[in-house]
């Protein structure tokens, strides 16, 4: 956090680069590929529901993980999410089902998700990019340091695999 707040201060300064910020924002996200998770073990419950709609030909929305005891996926499942329906909207549901159906071991799903993570924050990355541009060029490496560099961002949401990063 240290070091994040130093390079936001040379990010404001002028010290830094757009090249560096953005390769360095990269290689950040990539480097997450290699963490186990973190903060959220949401992505057993994505997993989950993917696989009631994929494997269990059931609805995630109406059946519980509850229903699926002997399911692979249940006992890495939070507490929590056990007795609770999918909250997700359908379009992710959609995508957790797709997964699941290609994707059979818990590591390779976990994978998936951190990956697919790692896309929708580097896409993110470039549109902040391309807004703070187009509507305060001066601060454009500043932006782009504050999101792509942020370890909130980097360690909560994509060594996670947390779907919040979509929704960016």
């Amino acid at each position: 956090v240290v070091g994040f707040m130093v390079a936001l201060r040379e990010a404001w300064r002028g010290g830094v680069s757009m090249r560096t910020a953005i390769w360095m924002a990269v290689a950040f996200n990539v480097l997450m590929l290699a963490l186990p998770l973190l903060f959220s073990r949401d992505v057993y419950s994505y997993s989950l529901y993917g696989r009631i709609a994929s494997i269990h030909h059931g609805n995630p929305y109406v059946d519980l993980p509850l229903n699926y005891p002997t399911d692979q996926m249940f006992s890495l499942t939070g507490p929590a999410w056990k007795d609770t329906p999918a909250v997700y909207g359908p379009l992710f549901t959609l995508y957790s089902s797709l997964l699941t159906k290609v994707i059979g071991s818990a590591r390779g799903l976990i994978f998936a998700f951190k990956l697919t993570s790692v896309g929708a924050s580097i896409a993110t990355l470039f549109l902040v990019k391309r807004v703070s541009e187009k509507i305060r060029p001066s601060r454009a490496v500043f932006a782009v340091v504050l999101f792509g560099w942020n370890p909130v961002v980097l360690f909560h949401s994509v060594a996670s695999g947390h779907n919040d990063l979509y929704v960016a």
